[in-house]
């Protein structure tokens, strides 16, 4: 059995984008670039986002499935002034 990454991106993008009212700017930390389900997922989001003009990719960047990178990432991201929801 596996899952449906494309399917999981499109589910996280869509309960997003409500929460957002369709208007807002992201920034993704993916997985590691390697994996297919990074790649899939992205592409899921990236599907809906089509649906939502008014959201806008900021930044994106891996983390390889790592904590410490995502929050690095963020920590980079914030100090280098960088505005998202």
């Amino acid at each position: 059995m596996a899952s449906n990454d494309i399917e999981a991106g499109q589910l996280q993008m869509r309960y997003l984008a409500e929460k957002l009212g369709g208007k807002g700017t992201l920034a993704i930390i993916m997985g590691d670039l390697a994996q297919n389900a990074t790649h899939d997922r992205t592409e899921g989001v990236k599907q809906v986002l089509k649906d939502y003009p008014g959201i806008k990719i900021v930044e994106q960047q891996s983390a390889e499935w790592q904590r410490n990178k995502g929050m690095d990432l963020t920590s980079n991201w914030l100090l280098a002034g960088t505005k998202f929801d």
